[in-house]
C-alpha cells in the first residue's frame, strides 16, 4: 500500500533525517506525525514514528538522568563556616583535623586513609563555629576520588 505523503511532510522526513541531537530529532519527527495522514496505507510507518518517538523520549530522558547523577556528594554545612581541607595522598590532612577539632580520624604512615567518607570535626574560631572537612585525596591521575573531593569544594566557605 502506497504511503501518499504530502511533500510537507516528506520534508519533514528529510529535517528529521538530518537532526544531530535527540531533542531536535524528537521535535521534527513530531511534526512528521502531525502532518502525516493518517489511513490503512500509513499503518507500519505510523507505528514506527510512534515508536521511534518513544525512543528518543527514552534517550532524552537517561541523558537528563545522567547529568543529575554527575556531581559527588555533600557534607550538610553546620556552624558559621564550612572548610574543607583538600589535598594529595598523606599530605596531612587528618593530622590537621584533628588538631584543630575534637575529630578523630584514622591516621596511617599508608596513602589513602580517608576514602570511604569524609571526615568531619567543628572548632572554635573568636566565637564562631567552623566545620571542618576532611575530603578525599586528590589523586594526580584525576579519577573518582578527585570528583569528590571537588564537589565538597562547592558548598564550602573555607579551602
Amino acid at each position: 500500500m502506497p504511503t501518499n505523503l504530502p511533500p510537507e511532510a516528506l520534508k519533514k522526513w528529510e529535517e528529521y533525517s538530518e537532526a544531530q541531537s535527540p531533542e531536535e530529532k524528537l521535535r521534527k519527527l513530531q511534526e512528521f506525525y502531525s502532518l502525516m495522514p493518517k489511513h490503512k496505507g500509513t499503518e507500519k510507518l505510523e507505528k514506527f514514528v510512534k515508536r521511534r518517538m518513544s525512543e528518543l523520549r527514552d534517550e532524552i530522558e537517561r541523558q537528563k538522568a545522567a547529568k543529575s547523577k554527575r556531581g559527588g556528594f555533600a557534607v550538610e554545612k553546620r556552624g558559621a563556616a564550612q572548610m574543607v581541607l583538600i589535598g594529595f595522598t598523606n599530605s596531612g590532612r587528618s593530622t590537621v583535623l584533628s588538631k584543630l577539632t575534637n575529630a578523630n580520624p584514622l591516621i596511617s604512615p599508608y596513602p589513602f586513609t580517608t576514602v570511604e567518607k569524609p571526615e568531619e570535626g567543628m572548632m572554635e574560631f573568636k566565637g564562631a563555629q567552623i566545620q571542618v572537612v576532611e575530603a578525599p585525596p586528590i589523586v594526580p591521575d584525576g579519577g573518582k576520588l578527585t570528583n569528590l573531593a571537588i564537589s565538597l569544594s562547592y558548598n564550602s566557605d573555607i579551602l
